[in-house]
């Protein structure tokens, strides 16, 4: 079959994914922005709840590994896809109803609920994301052929964009209308006391159903992929090699080493700060829930859908290690403006949040092309290795799982030590100095935030200077 034969038949297939993504991209919308964090404060979370749900999607690649060495002596990376992908969209409508049923319906307290069901089901969610993502990636890796992957997974992700774009305004807007955020913020940042009156009561209730539409959306992504069947067998391991063996022979690769390292320095300093700042605009600024949505969601999503072909040509064509370095120093001083956001500049905040998604959309396709490089190769010697019996290939999954687990291990630390730091400075205020503004909790957060940027491009850049 020819190349052209062989892109023809997969074409149908690729166009199912990039049709499943665009109702993948309008349920994923919804973790970040505003209903999330309105939805978190009306169960009155703590800020070690906080740190813990922004640390808990990194701390679940953990689980990728074991999930790789299943796909690895299995070879169902549709049905271990499918399953996390399944329980992971039943575990966030559960975790949509559940806590307005306790709360509205018998009386439980909300932070009871926040600790012991909202943040448990987001740790289900995480889960299965960590489960899924080595078997997306391996699936993917054989149905997209590598001369064309930069360009369709740009493509695929502007549908997504299209479609997720009016829903985000959409939440906003409902959010504004049926639920107005109450101003909370005093001079020092200090939230209101924890009540649970009406306005909490309406939010708890707008948020719930707004989940509840958005997980409906999710649930059909998933459902459009049990339509796509897999392009071809994934080869099985059938020579045992050890677990360990796998995990280390990976390290061998000096390009894969050198950039996910790069990645993990980048994840250690940027990693907080999505949610973190979602919360300082909401809580601190007092913005209403349709400015928020349009500040940190919607125009990103723009910015996004009319540079990933950009991006995704470039990646084509020159390769990934000037989108790492241009990615890496630029989020440098997008990390120090933050400081300058107030009421009365809320306009800066728009241009940081606009520079800091395109800045780590390069490295996403940087990452993304790094994976599907790496798998798609590893596949096929794998394949041809174990048909012989010779020496067995390093599993496409295996190389997945480590870069995961490696990234991750940053953002976990970054996000505990984030929480911490605001725990530990909460309601301080000091005077900044020269131009600088009051300076409170999350305007340390920040700072702290812009120096471990700084050290990690100076890390980045040193790594980058080894090739591979």
């Amino acid at each position: 079959m020819s190349s052209r034969t062989s892109d023809q038949a997969l074409r149908p297939l690729m166009g199912r994914v990039v049709f499943a993504w665009v109702f993948g991209a309008t349920w994923f919308s919804i973790l970040a922005g505003a209903p999330l964090v309105r939805f978190g404060n009306a169960l009155q979370l703590s800020e070690l709840s906080w740190g813990l749900i922004n640390a808990l999607p990194f701390a679940a690649t953990l689980l990728s590994i074991p999930a790789s060495i299943l796909i690895d002596r299995t070879g169902r990376v549709k049905s271990m896809f499918m399953f996390a992908g399944y329980l992971q969209r039943l575990a966030w409508l559960t975790l949509s109803i559940l806590p307005g049923v306790l709360i509205l319906g018998f009386g439980v307290k909300p932070s009871t609920v926040g600790v012991w069901i909202f943040v448990p089901l987001i740790c289900v969610v995480s889960l299965a994301t960590a489960i899924g993502i080595p078997a997306w990636i391996s699936w993917m890796s054989i149905l997209v052929p590598a001369r064309i992957r930069g360009r369709y997974f740009a493509e695929r992700a502007r549908w997504g964009i299209i479609a997720a774009v009016p829903i985000s305004l959409l939440a906003g807007i409902l959010l504004d209308y049926f639920a107005p955020a109450v101003a909370n913020a005093s001079a020092a940042g200090e939230i209101a006391a924890n009540t649970f009156g009406p306005a909490e009561r309406t939010t708890l209730i707008v948020c719930s159903l707004l989940f509840v539409g958005f997980g409906i959306l999710g649930l059909i992504d998933i459902l459009i992929y049990q339509t796509i069947p897999l392009a071809r067998t994934i080869p099985i391991q059938t020579q045992k090699v050890g677990v360990m063996s796998n995990l280390l022979s990976t390290l061998k690769n000096q390009r894969f080493v050198v950039f996910t390292l790069a990645a993990a320095v980048v994840s250690l300093a940027t990693a907080p700060m999505g949610l973190f700042t979602t919360r300082f605009v909401v809580e601190r600024l007092s913005v209403g829930s349709l400015q928020v949505q349009i500040m940190l969601v919607v125009l990103p999503m723009v910015a996004q859908f009319l540079a990933y072909p950009i991006i995704g040509r470039w990646a084509d064509r020159h390769g990934i290690r000037p989108l790492v370095i241009m990615g890496a120093v630029g989020l440098v001083p997008v990390g120090l403006g933050w400081v300058f956001v107030s009421q009365e500049l809320i306009w800066l905040g728009y241009i940081l949040s606009v520079s800091g998604i395109l800045l780590g959309t390069m490295l996403d396709v940087a990452g993304l092309n790094l994976l599907l490089e790496v798998s798609g190769s590893r596949n096929q010697k794998g394949s041809k290795d174990t048909r012989v019996g010779t020496a067995v290939a390093t599993p496409a999954s295996v190389f997945v799982s480590v870069n995961h687990v490696i990234v991750n291990v940053g953002g976990i630390v970054g996000s505990l030590a984030a929480a911490y730091l605001l725990q530990q400075t909460k309601g301080m205020v000091w005077d900044g100095p020269g131009a600088l503004p009051k300076l409170t909790d999350f305007h340390l957060l920040f700072i702290a935030s812009a120096g471990l940027r700084l050290a990690a491009a100076l890390v980045v850049l040193a790594l980058l200077r080894k090739r591979s």
